[in-house]
């Protein structure tokens, strides 16, 4: 049998292949590739679509727009309205300087849901803190029921904001209201 003996020629040396320039191009080429291509399928999910060929409506005077009816804006009757926390500042300000505070019926709502047994839970909830006596209150809309969970009366506003602060510490937000002039 023959060997290779071309290693113990003198002078002989073996033709090594060129290194490439920059190694591990060619699947990099195909990873940027595919990259490219599902960035390109993925994104027009969540760009806004502009139809930029339908012409703009005509501007009407201002005096011809009826005034816009939506009953979503409105999930609150008009007899309640919302303390703002500027309010609730300015008035502990004002107390913390020795002005008595406004009197008034002010109440916490801690949460509206569609189904009662959801209001009911967060009820039996609260109702495991001594002093707390939570109310459910049923509203209907026109087109669906709420149930809302409050507490109240109060006669003051940092009296509702103490029972507030004392909610937050056990992660349960609310918002303050009071009876709409």
């Amino acid at each position: 049998m023959a060997k290779d003996l071309k290693h113990r020629v003198p002078g002989f040396q073996q033709k090594k292949k060129p290194k490439p320039a920059f190694p591990g191009l060619g699947w990099g080429l195909v990873t940027a590739a595919i990259l490219a291509g599902l960035v390109a399928l993925i994104l027009p999910r969540y760009l806004p679509v502009s139809d930029q060929t339908s012409p703009a409506p005509p501007a009407l005077p201002d005096s011809s727009l009826p005034a816009p009816h939506f009953s979503f804006f409105k999930l609150l009757p008009d007899t309640e309205r919302k303390i703002p926390e500027s309010e609730v500042n300015s008035e502990k300000r004002e107390v913390r300087l020795g002005k008595t505070p406004v009197v008034g019926q002010y109440f916490l709502q801690l949460g509206a849901f569609r189904s009662q047994e959801q209001a009911e839970a967060l009820k039996a909830r609260l109702e495991d803190f001594a002093k707390l006596k939570p109310r459910l209150e049923q509203i209907k809309l026109e087109y669906a029921s709420w149930y809302r969970v409050k507490l109240g009366p109060y006669q003051t506003i940092p009296d509702a904001n103490q029972v507030r602060l004392f909610l937050r510490d056990r992660n349960i937000d609310s918002i303050m209201q009071a009876p709409a002039n």
